[in-house]
């Protein structure tokens, strides 16, 4: 059985998102490698979604849709 590409310890059990295969599966990341990356997948989502609405809470003026009028 294949190793994970990012730590080599534990076994792949899931496709990795960043490789192109040709169009079909191939796993490559453990299940422990593939948490961390989503978990940093949502960490930077709520950065940018945070940064943006205080954007939007800085404009002039702007609607209930958060949509400058």
């Amino acid at each position: 059985m294949n190793k994970c590409i990012y730590c080599n310890e534990r076994p792949a059990e899931v496709p990795d998102r960043r490789t192109y295969t040709g169009g079909r599966f191939v796993k490559k990341v453990c299940t422990i490698c593939h948490g961390k990356l989503l978990r940093g997948d949502l960490i930077n989502i709520v950065r940018l979604e945070s940064k943006r609405a205080a954007e939007l809470a800085e404009s002039p003026v702007t609607s209930a849709n958060n949509r400058i009028v």
